[in-house]
């Protein structure tokens, strides 16, 4: 089965997402809507912000906002953060965790969270780099173990305290990190050339975490290529067992992050946005084309 779907309007079809955190003692509310990270329980960010610095404080909603803003291209945060609703990630337990406060200081001096992703992704094939196999490995970080270099040893506890965060905001972050590299690499842009294998990882992680759903089998055989935007889209089954899904990394925004992966016992592979709803090109379990409309969720 094939299609070619068209652009989709960017956040048509994305409702908000709100996680709690413990800020200064308290839960308070982040929630991402319409492309914005926003700290509901801070009328004023920005006295906030004043008094903390005048009162030596800090609120962690504001440090969640401010990592944000400093990895809003990060794809480190597609390697951290959950591929599917199979793939569980939690923050380290014991001494490492700060228990309730992914924004906050780490429990005692020379510490910090650790995170870890399950459900690995099998080895590379000549379509997927190896670079791939990061999406799939336990990763942990431990902030002593990084003394050497504490500036990147606090990026990448930024980038995993926002991979942490519940509530379905981490995966639209994550879809809002793709969306960028994937326009970036249409476009031809250098960087995004030389980081094409970064990318390609984390669409064959999520490719390969929803398909296995779908078939219901976990042990499938998924090979990904990554297509340029304007080729055509497929899913086939090979005579060896493979199942070879070709999709463009605009996917991970069009489809994963608005967590249609998986829509009417279908595998959807682009979505289009029309006129209040959103139009889903599927195939079946039996390899028919279907297309779909459902209603835009309001935001």
């Amino acid at each position: 089965m094939s299609t070619t779907p068209g652009a989709s309007s960017r956040w048509v079809g994305y409702p908000p997402a709100t996680t709690w955190i413990e800020c200064g003692g308290d839960p308070h509310r982040l929630c991402w809507r319409d492309g914005e990270l926003l700290a509901l329980d801070h009328e004023d960010p920005e006295g906030d912000r004043t008094l903390a610095a005048l009162g030596g404080e800090s609120y962690e909603c504001l440090s969640a906002l401010d990592t944000w803003s400093r990895h809003r291209e990060d794809l480190r945060l597609l390697v951290l953060a959950t591929r599917g609703r199979s793939d569980v990630v939690r923050p380290a337990d014991g001494n490492e965790q700060h228990a309730g406060a992914p924004f906050g200081p780490p429990a005692r001096k020379g510490s910090g969270p650790g995170w870890f992703a399950y459900a690995p992704v099998p080895a590379p094939t000549p379509a997927m780099p190896r670079q791939a196999l990061l999406s799939g490995r336990a990763l942990t970080f431990v902030s002593s173990r990084a003394a050497a270099a504490p500036e990147a040893a606090g990026a990448l506890l930024g980038a995993a305290s926002l991979a942490s965060l519940g509530g379905g905001v981490a995966r639209r972050l994550c879809a809002m990190v793709a969306e960028t590299w994937a326009e970036r690499l249409a476009a031809g842009d250098p960087e995004a050339l030389r980081r094409r294998a970064g990318l390609h990882a984390a669409l064959h992680g999520r490719v390969v975490t929803a398909l296995r759903e779908w078939l219901d089998d976990p042990q499938a055989d998924v090979e990904v290529e990554m297509i340029d935007a304007g080729a055509e889209r497929s899913v086939r089954w090979e005579d060896d067992g493979r199942t070879v899904v070709r999709v463009p990394p605009a996917w991970l925004h069009e489809v994963w992050g608005r967590e249609l992966e998986v829509t009417a016992t279908t595998f959807v592979l682009g979505v289009r946005a029309r006129d209040g709803a959103l139009a889903l090109d599927a195939v079946g379990l039996d390899g028919t084309a279907t297309r779909l409309s459902i209603a835009a969720i309001p935001r």
